[in-house]
């Protein structure tokens, strides 16, 4: 047996065996709205928000193109486990990670 071949056997079965129980998010679409976190009390310390059916999430990223108190929106996100910690009550919000988006038409 060749050395390329033994590599294959042993290496071919551990590339699939290998899996993670800390699965990525998976990413929807959604429509939401900026909000400029000033305008909300607990939560100002945040910076931005979007409000996606009623509940506030803190994106891990927003393009200051974006930036815009109460600009309706169009987003791929992943809702992520993660707590923001800039709130300043019990309430905090979770983190979202933007993927795609695009004013709402």
């Amino acid at each position: 047996m060749n050395w390329k071949a033994a590599f294959l056997i042993i290496i071919f079965p551990l590339m699939f065996a290998c899996s993670s129980d800390d699965q990525e998010p998976q990413a929807e679409f959604v429509s939401g709205t900026i909000v400029d976190a000033a305008n909300v009390g607990a939560l100002f310390n945040c910076e931005w928000l979007v409000e996606i059916e009623g509940t506030y999430y803190v994106p891990k990223y927003l393009n200051n193109g974006y930036k815009e108190d109460g600009l309706e929106v169009l987003l791929k996100v992943a809702f992520l486990e993660e707590l923001a910690d800039c709130s300043t009550t019990n309430l905090q919000p979770n983190y979202i990670r933007i993927e795609q988006i695009r004013p709402a038409e």
